[in-house]
């Protein structure tokens, strides 16, 4: 059974489709137009309704297009437990969109699951997560942003499935990522950008913020000046995020934040090429491939 006529859906307001109705991205991600989406019964569960709203169900139905996710429900599955994975994969898929620089701003995220008979009471409930401020577009995206978001959720799904003790730290980045479109002001999304920031570039409990700035500098700077710009630039960032963290009452701007955003983001993007990522397969050869840096810095000076 092909699932994604009922599960979780993600509302885009913009043209990406022209005449098509259903366009596949790849890896099982899919989008659809607004005419497919209304079809769908769910929709018009009077049960639906009164559990979601007619406000909620209102915004689900005025957005052009929709981005979903199919799934094959094959019959040793519970059906909750496919609606957990697509909404996971939904989450990863989004994070993809993140890393690519490609979501910004504050906006509530309607995801749809499964409605099923409760036995033996046979009354009929859903799983819903709603309302909780994510990341959209500023600007016009284009089709290949999210074709492109679909290829790069490939690599952190192998990261996420490669096992329990494989890329600990670029799993806690991509976590710490993922919270952050779901804080609700600056300073905690700037912390947990700080986090992903810190288990990248340091293993280590001293000279946290030289450690974090000396990698960053080095991964991302092209050439010495910016190196030495961005070494300023993320040690000024790990000052904001001191003075949030131990309750100064400081607020990350706007400014900053995007700031912010762009090197974590950058940065993982660089740690995600094929030469870097081996190096954090582990907690050794992470501890070694850091080492390494902060000797290149040593010997390139400033």
């Amino acid at each position: 059974m092909d699932l994604s006529t009922v599960l979780p859906l993600i509302g885009i307001d913009y043209d990406l489709l022209g005449q098509n109705e259903r366009l596949s991205l790849g890896k099982g991600f899919f989008i659809t137009g607004k005419t497919t989406a209304s079809k769908l019964a769910i929709f018009d569960d009077d049960y639906l309704r009164s559990e979601l709203s007619e406000k909620a169900l209102s915004q689900i139905e005025t957005t052009n297009y929709y981005l979903g996710v199919s799934e094959q429900l094959s019959s040793d599955l519970v059906p909750n437990d496919v609606v957990e994975k697509c909404n996971e994969r939904l989450d990863r898929f989004l994070l993809s969109l993140n890393l690519n620089g490609k979501l910004w701003s504050f906006r509530p995220d309607i995801r749809m699951s499964w409605v099923e008979q409760d036995e033996p009471k046979n009354r009929e409930f859903f799983r819903i997560r709603h309302a909780s401020p994510i990341s959209t577009f500023e600007n016009k995206p284009a089709l290949e942003d999210f074709r492109a978001a679909a290829n790069l959720t490939r690599r952190i799904d192998e990261i996420y499935e490669s096992g329990d003790k494989n890329y600990p730290a670029l799993k806690t980045a991509f976590d710490a990522v993922r919270l952050s479109a779901y804080a609700f002001n600056t300073a905690m999304r700037f912390l947990q950008l700080a986090t992903a920031l810190e288990t990248l570039c340091s293993t280590a409990t001293t000279e946290v913020a030289h450690r974090v700035a000396t990698t960053c500098s080095i991964l991302v700077g092209n050439n010495a000046q910016e190196r030495k710009e961005l070494y300023r630039e993320a040690k000024r960032f790990y000052g904001v995020r001191s003075r949030i963290i131990h309750g100064s009452g400081e607020r990350a701007t706007k400014n900053v934040l995007q700031e912010m955003e762009r090197l974590t983001f950058t940065l993982l993007r660089r740690v995600l090429d094929d030469n870097i990522l081996p190096h954090y397969k582990t907690r050794k050869l992470h501890d070694e491939f850091l080492l390494n840096v902060i000797l290149e810095r040593t010997t390139q000076g400033g």
